[in-house]
């Protein structure tokens, strides 16, 4: 399988579509909607695809630029694979949807990477000694 980073309406193809960032918007999210009791990030991740909007903060609390015409955040398609980076640690889930969500956990603190395979949305954790 081939991967397209992409949640936004083209010409359907075969290749699995998704996309992700760093967290911004995961970490943001939860302080906005409930501060005293604040989601998971992998409830958070679940909470932006069911809205469809990758910053549902911005650009209040998050530095996006509003859109004119066409908001770049919005998703137009059902990711395949969505995910967020710098998490505390790792966490993924498989949607009644089939969407992959995933939360990698920051490298620099964990020395830990996610595989994900491609066929069958299955993610693996592997560990780097050193780091």
């Amino acid at each position: 399988h081939s991967f397209r980073w992409q949640w936004r309406a083209e010409e359907p193809d075969d290749r699995r579509r998704g996309g992700g960032g760093g967290g911004g918007g995961g970490d943001d999210a939860p302080r906005e909607a409930r501060p005293l009791d604040p989601p998971s990030a992998l409830e958070t991740l679940e909470a932006t695809l069911r809205f469809a909007h990758v910053a549902p903060t911005g650009p209040d609390s998050l530095p996006t630029y509003p859109a004119f015409e066409d908001d770049p955040f919005v998703m137009d398609v059902r990711p395949d694979l969505y995910f967020a980076g710098n998490c505390d640690e790792y966490a993924t889930k498989l949607t009644e949807r089939g969407t992959r969500l995933v939360c990698v956990p920051s490298f620099d603190a964990t020395g830990k990477a996610v595989l994900v395979n491609l066929r069958t949305l299955d993610c693996e954790v592997i560990g780097f000694a050193d780091a």
